[in-house]
């Protein structure tokens, strides 16, 4: 018989985030993959090869190394930030499942004018102003089914108090169940009030005020 273990808040959410994870981890690496590979095309269009060239032979410290730059896509009124490893699909609604990674952030060197405010305008028809949209349409209809998910997860696993009992209501996600009651740290064995007492001298004499 599988055990059962009362469900805390905790293990909800750690329930709701795993499913979440399952679900579409593969789905944001792929979007923010793309992503990463528009700022790289981006930081190409503003950095001929030649420049390029040119900036990778200098010593380290000499240009400033970044890991984003700043466009404007359009008619738009301000300026949006790319970061280079496409983290800036980053949206609230799917924080926490994106898959570990210890890689650290994409940088790229960038003259000092471009590190600040705006680096370059796109026109309306321009490609990358559609390319920009497109992933932004993405990242909103991917955000939206992360939160209906969310929402409709959150609405089982509130209802129910222990893992028996989610277990029988969604079956389907019982690997999901059993990997909340392995991270369950054990109990500490139960220590004899006898042997407590004695060690700490109770009951006392008397207690000093």
């Amino acid at each position: 018989m599988s055990k059962s273990i009362p469900l805390t808040n905790m293990m909800r959410d750690r329930f709701i985030t795993d499913l979440l994870g399952h679900r579409y981890a593969d789905e944001i690496a792929a979007l923010e993959g793309e992503a990463a590979a528009f700022a790289l095309a981006i930081y190409n269009d503003i950095y001929k090869s030649a420049q390029r060239a040119a900036m990778a032979d200098l010593p380290a410290g000499w240009m400033p190394e970044v890991t984003s730059v700043a466009i404007q896509f359009g008619d738009s009124s301000g300026y949006t930030r790319l970061s280079f490893d496409g983290t800036h699909t980053y949206h609230g609604e799917w924080s926490g499942l994106r898959k570990k990674s210890d890689a650290k952030p994409a940088t790229m060197r960038m003259a000092h004018k471009h590190t600040t405010g705006c680096a370059k305008v796109y026109a309306p028809e321009h490609r990358f102003t559609a390319t920009f949209r497109s992933i932004e349409e993405r990242k909103k209809d991917l955000a939206e089914r992360v939160r209906d998910s969310r929402t409709q997860i959150k609405a089982v696993v509130y209802a129910v108090s222990s893992t028996k009992m989610l277990r029988d209501r969604w079956p389907e996600a019982s690997a999901f169940v059993a990997r909340l009651e392995r991270d369950v740290p054990p109990r500490l064995p139960s220590v004899p009030l006898s042997s407590l007492n004695a060690s700490l001298g109770l009951p006392p004499a008397e207690v000093r005020p």
